[in-house]
C-alpha cells in the first residue's frame, strides 16, 4: 500500500492552532483577517485531512480484496512462500494445520498418529465364555486372545487376582499408614520408608525398630491435646556404617526442641521425620496450629 502517514507538519498546517489569535479581526492583532466562510473552512481542514486519509486507506484495502470482499489472500503469513492468511484458514478446516502445528518436539499430526498406533493393542472388550471357562479379550486392532480360568470358575479367579493385587499394593505401593486407636493407649513402632498418621489415642508411645538400619527414613503425623501422654524415643539401637549395632541418642532438631529433648505443646499438629544416615539418627520436628 502506498498510503503515507499524516506528518506533524501537515497536521499543523491544517489545525486550528495555526490560525491567528483573532482570525477575523484586523491585522493589528496579528495575522490576516478571515471571513466567516474562511474561518469555518479553517476549522474543517484537520477533520477533512483525516477523512481523506481514512478513505484512501479503505479504498486501498477494498481494492486489493478478493471477489468476495475478503483481503485474507493478500496477507502473507510467512509460513512458506506465498502462503496467505486465506491458506491458513483453509488449513484449519482441512486438517493441514496439524502438520505444522507443534506439540513439544513433534507436530500435532505425528503426535496423534503415534498415539493412535500405540493404542492399537488396547483392550476393546472383555467377555466370559461359560462353556470354555475362558476370559476372551478383543483389542482395538481386532486381535483376540484368551485366559483359561481354574475349574472353580471366574469367581475363584477374580478372588485370587484381587488377593495378588492387594498384596502388591500393600508391599510395593502403599507407603502410607493411617491408624485410629479409638480412644485407647497405643505404642507404635515405625518402619522404614513408611509415613504414618496416628489419631484417636488416649496416650501414645512412638518407638523405633531395633536395630535401625543405615538409610532408615520414616515420617509420623499426630495431633496433641495432652502432651504429657506422648512419649518419643530418646535413644535407639542403630546399625553403623561399619556394621556394628550400638545404642545412641536420637538427635532432635526443629520446633519445640530444647537441648536433647522435645517439649510438645497442646493444640498443635506435629510432623516428625526420623532419618539415619549411617552416622547419626536425627529427627526433624515441625508443628502447626490445629
Amino acid at each position: 500500500m502506498s498510503i503515507q502517514k499524516i506528518s506533524d507538519a501537515e497536521f499543523k498546517r491544517a489545525s486550528v492552532s495555526s490560525l491567528p489569535i483573532r482570525p477575523n479581526s484586523s491585522s493589528l492583532y496579528g495575522g490576516t483577517s478571515l471571513s466567516a466562510t474562511e474561518l469555518r473552512a479553517a476549522f474543517d481542514r484537520a477533520p477533512a485531512l483525516i477523512m481523506a486519509k481514512l478513505n484512501e486507506l479503505i479504498d486501498s484495502v477494498t481494492g486489493n480484496a478478493d471477489g468476495d470482499g475478503h483481503i485474507s489472500r493478500q496477507i502473507l503469513t510467512g509460513l512458506s512462500d506465498s502462503h496467505t492468511l486465506s491458506d491458513f484458514f483453509a488449513d484449519i478446516l482441512s486438517g493441514e494445520l496439524s502438520k505444522y502445528l507443534y506439540v513439544g518436539d513433534e507436530t500435532l499430526y505425528n503426535a496423534v498418529s503415534r498415539s493412535a498406533s500405540e493404542r492399537g493393542d488396547a483392550v476393546k472388550s472383555i467377555t466370559y465364555d461359560i462353556e470354555s471357562n475362558k476370559i476372551l479379550y478383543r483389542t482395538t486392532d481386532g486381535e483376540e486372545f484368551s485366559v483359561s480360568l481354574p475349574e472353580s470358575g471366574i469367581d475363584s479367579y477374580v478372588a485370587e487376582k484381587k488377593q495378588e493385587i492387594s498384596g502388591y499394593i500393600e508391599s510395593e505401593l502403599n507407603g502410607f499408614r493411617y491408624a485410629d486407636f479409638g480412644g485407647e493407649a497405643a505404642s507404635y513402632t515405625l518402619e522404614a520408608e513408611r509415613e504414618y498418621a496416628l489419631s484417636g489415642f488416649s496416650a501414645l508411645s512412638v518407638t523405633l525398630p531395633s536395630p535401625v538400619e543405615a538409610g532408615f527414613c520414616s515420617i509420623v503425623h499426630f495431633s496433641v491435646s495432652d502432651a504429657t501422654k506422648i512419649t518419643l524415643p530418646e535413644t535407639a539401637n542403630v546399625m553403623t556404617a561399619s556394621g556394628e549395632s550400638v545404642d545412641t541418642a536420637v538427635i532432635y532438631l526443629g520446633d519445640d526442641v530444647s537441648g536433647v529433648s522435645v517439649s510438645l505443646c497442646d493444640g498443635y499438629r506435629y510432623t516428625l521425620m526420623f532419618i539415619h544416615d549411617g552416622e547419626a539418627l536425627t529427627c526433624t520436628v515441625n508443628r502447626r496450629a490445629i
